[in-house]
């Protein structure tokens, strides 16, 4: 019998991925005004769409007698073809919506002890660029993980993400959100010694 603590976990790895799935999916679809050549694709899968279910042949040569079989036929390869261009766009968009290098962020934070009570790491749904500059605003999903711990943890992140942080720590939409505002590389200056004289 399962334990209570690992029905739980199961219960919010799949919070967890629905949320995530939820976020890559209105990113997918916000990304297409900039990627031109994802809108011809889409285009072109709904009109093969049309093409195939407009053009479904009779396969079955000794059901001219019984127009039924030729009416259930067609029926079920229209509704084969709509849900495979709708599983493909569904796809394309997820990836479309998916930031660069996001598992190996997640990752990286988990290896850093940025993990709530159950073990369960933090996961990237956005990485925009600011316009103009290097710097980044990254959008994480962190139920279970606040902010506090995000604060106790800043240098760690910033060294497994190779980065600085230009603004401070914040939630987003919700407080399930973490927002980093970063730009690549160490600062520029140092609070603590680089070495200590008395050694």
């Amino acid at each position: 019998m399962k334990s209570i603590n690992e029905r739980v976990r199961k219960l919010i790895i799949q919070q967890r991925n629905r949320a995530v799935m939820r976020n890559r999916l209105a990113y997918g679809l916000r990304s297409l005004r900039h990627r031109p050549w994802a809108v011809i694709l889409l285009l072109l899968l709904a009109g093969s769409t049309v093409c195939i279910c407009c053009n479904l042949d009779n396969p079955f040569p000794f059901s001219a007698n019984m127009p039924e079989l030729l009416l259930l036929w067609k029926a079920i390869a229209a509704l084969l073809t709509v849900t495979l261009d709708i599983l493909l766009l569904w796809g394309l968009l997820v990836v479309l919506g998916t930031p660069y290098k996001a598992r190996s962020v997640d990752n990286s934070l988990e290896h850093i002890g940025l993990v709530d009570r159950y073990g369960i790491g933090p996961a990237l749904v956005s990485n925009q660029k600011i316009k103009g500059t290097t710097a980044r605003v990254l959008t994480f999903y962190s139920k279970g993980i606040g902010m506090e711990r995000w604060a106790q943890r800043q240098g760690a992140i910033s060294d497994v993400l190779a980065c600085h942080f230009v603004e401070p720590i914040a939630y987003g939409k919700s407080s399930n959100y973490i927002v980093l505002t970063v730009a690549p590389g160490v600062e520029s200056y140092r609070d603590d010694l680089l070495y200590d004289d008395e050694l």
